[in-house]
């Protein structure tokens, strides 16, 4: 997918990513850093289903090799290319992946088509660049459904 990119979010944790203390794949030199992003689909791949050119879409920056048996089982954190696109890798395959799919901070940017999500209307670009954000808490929250006590904010 071709993604013509709107907005695009900084990673509160680009700092401690590149610091050289964590224990990931960086992104070959020159870097097109970005990975949350939203934008508009210009050009896409044949047999894509469900999405159109002109669309508003989101385009999930994990990015794995979908084939495993851990991406089988929706466990893709454990998959040896897990990656978070334009950001860092964990796995021996993150490194291709990071030079194939350049991050958000461009004008345009590719995507595999199963990484991308239609964005209903009423979304703004700036609000879908940060639905990993979302995801994440959400997740969180499915991970642990019964506390012993409640969590204010």
């Amino acid at each position: 997918m071709l993604v013509e990119v709107k907005a695009s979010s900084v990673t509160p944790a680009i700092k401690a990513l590149h610091s050289g203390k964590l224990p990931v794949v960086l992104p070959p030199l020159p870097v097109v850093m970005g990975g949350h992003s939203a934008g508009i689909i210009r050009d896409m791949g044949q047999g894509v289903v469900g999405l159109h050119p002109g669309e508003q879409v989101y385009v999930n920056p994990a990015l794995t090799c979908g084939t495993c048996h851990y991406c089988h089982h929706g466990r893709p954190l454990l998959c040896t290319t897990f990656t978070m696109m334009g950001l860092f890798g964990y796995g021996s395959g993150s490194k291709a992946l990071l030079a194939r799919y350049p991050g958000g901070f461009a004008r345009y940017l590719v995507a595999p088509a199963r990484n991308v999500v239609k964005l209903p209307e009423a979304v703004s670009f700036e609000q879908g660049c940060k639905l990993t954000y979302l995801g994440t808490s959400y997740a969180a929250l499915r991970a642990y459904p019964k506390t012993s006590h409640a969590v204010s904010c």
